[in-house]
């Protein structure tokens, strides 16, 4: 096997992994949370949806093998404004089907992986009615 096609396997599969890690952590943190109430879409900043930005832009980076890390999302928030809130069971479903997406691609190269960050964005964007930059 060729060096170069070797090595863009490994890194790929590395991709993966990383997304696989940062889709989780997500799903994780999302499910310590009390189901009874909703997620603040803003987490108490002044940008609009923050919540989805920041899942958008960690997919991304990780997708572009930005060397930033995995992210843990810590102290995520809760919201009574109906219009600065999602339920959390209804991101933990998204990102779920995510994952299975994600660990469905068999054929693992950069191409497919940015493009599973690409539509990624595209349904969340949809489902919950955000649009992330």
């Amino acid at each position: 096997m060729d060096s170069n096609i070797e090595s863009e396997n490994i890194s790929s599969k590395k991709v993966k992994d990383d997304l696989k890690l940062q889709i989780t952590n997500y799903i994780c943190e999302l499910e310590r949370l009390d189901k009874r109430f909703k997620i603040s879409r803003n987490q108490g900043l002044s940008i609009d949806n923050y919540l989805f930005s920041q899942i958008v832009t960690d997919i991304n980076n990780i997708s572009r093998e930005a060397d930033w890390g995995i992210r843990v999302p810590v102290d995520l928030k809760y919201s009574f404004s109906e219009s600065d809130s999602v339920e959390i069971l209804d991101l933990i479903i998204f990102l779920n089907g995510q994952l299975i997406k994600l660990m469905n691609i068999t054929d693992v190269n950069h191409l497919n992986l940015k493009k599973f960050a690409y539509e990624f964005q595209n349904e969340l964007e949809v489902e919950f009615k955000v649009e992330c930059n």
